[in-house]
């Protein structure tokens, strides 16, 4: 059994979930995952992200274009941010 490097992390003995037969915790953990920050990108991939999604307010956008640098996710995400926005303004929030 691989034990966990990051202390406090879960694994197959302090899961609170049920798993169906014959699986476990570990069947669903990629323990070489490293999550990306926006604290690791470079200035001008970051300063393209903020030109990219109109400005520094739309953190999603900025986010997923700045570490994907994919435009056509950049576009599902504002679109995404805007029917939010909408949403707000119309529950008054």
């Amino acid at each position: 059994m691989k034990t966990n490097l990051i202390p406090g992390s879960v694994n197959d003995s302090t899961s609170v979930f049920f798993y169906e037969d014959g699986k476990k915790h570990s069947d669903y953990h990629n323990a070489s995952y490293v999550p990306r920050f926006l604290d690791t990108v470079d200035n001008a991939t970051l300063a393209a992200a903020i030109k990219t999604c109109n400005g520094s307010e739309n953190m999603e956008c900025i986010f997923d274009f700045a570490l994907t640098l994919n435009i056509d996710i950049e576009k599902t995400t504002n679109s995404k941010r805007g029917t939010i926005d909408i949403g707000k303004k119309e529950i008054g929030t």
